[in-house]
């Protein structure tokens, strides 16, 4: 698979986002809920949605990789802003579907940690789609994702952290479930 000369840090920002796709598994309850759901089935239903967020982060990681590695800037760029936008999808629909969820109290916390960092995470993402249409040489765009990338990335510390406590609390209820996996 060819990989862009952005690329190169996208594989990351790809992982990162990859890693948030299991943050929106999360959803925040802000009570109303009509019927509170059992931890099984929340648990349940988030595997569902991180496997068809995973899926869909596959897809657009794919499309991004297809890009020649010389190829010209404006391409570069086209292919970026399109996968953040893909993924930008992705995730608004991941947390649309959790939120809806309603999580148990003994999640509640652990949820919303990870939904703020998938958030900050979105909200960078945006912020560097803003930025591309400015940029005007590859070492400008490298720096521009080389900044992105060390911004997200305590979104995704985040976000993992809360990953590894929501199958904490898995594991400690007996629910059999793999959250992160990666």
């Amino acid at each position: 698979m060819k990989t862009t000369t952005l690329a190169r840090p996208l594989p990351l920002l790809a992982a990162l986002f990859l890693a948030l796709s299991f943050a929106f598994a999360c959803g925040d309850d802000d009570g109303d809920s009509a019927t509170p759901i059992s931890l099984d089935q929340y648990f349940t239903s988030v595997e569902e949605i991180f496997d068809d967020a995973e899926e869909a982060t596959n897809v657009a990681e794919e499309s991004l990789n297809e890009a020649p590695r010389d190829a010209p800037l404006e391409e570069q760029i086209a292919a970026i802003d399109t996968f953040l936008s893909d993924i930008g999808g992705v995730f608004t629909d991941a947390a649309e579907r959790l939120e809806a969820l309603g999580a148990p109290d003994i999640v509640a916390d652990e949820n919303q940690d990870f939904i703020d960092g998938v958030r900050a995470s979105l909200n960078l993402g945006n912020a560097l789609r803003d930025d591309l249409p400015d940029i005007e040489t590859q070492d400008e765009l490298d720096d521009r994702l080389s900044d992105y990338s060390d911004d997200v990335e305590a979104g995704v510390t985040k976000s993992d952290n809360a990953c590894f406590d929501l199958q904490e609390i898995a594991d400690a209820e007996g629910i059999t479930i793999d959250l992160c996996e990666n």
